[in-house]
């Protein structure tokens, strides 16, 4: 017998979780985003979010015209 402790597998947010349905995945996202970092997210610089993990980046002029 192995006197070793198993560790499982690291706990990921929901929202970075691709075994979950991307419904779920967005919800989780958004349920964790505060109010400001939502409304800074209309920028089209969209800026990092580092307690999250979540880089910035720039999704271009399409996502200010909905496609």
């Amino acid at each position: 017998m192995s006197s070793r402790t198993e560790v499982g597998p690291a706990t990921i947010p929901e929202f970075r979780d691709s075994a979950l349905p991307l419904r779920y995945r967005v919800a989780a996202l958004l349920r964790l985003l505060t109010f400001d970092e939502k409304v800074r997210f209309l920028h089209p610089v969209m800026p990092a979010v580092p307690r999250l993990g979540i880089a910035s980046f720039v999704p271009g002029p399409e996502v200010l015209h909905g496609v």
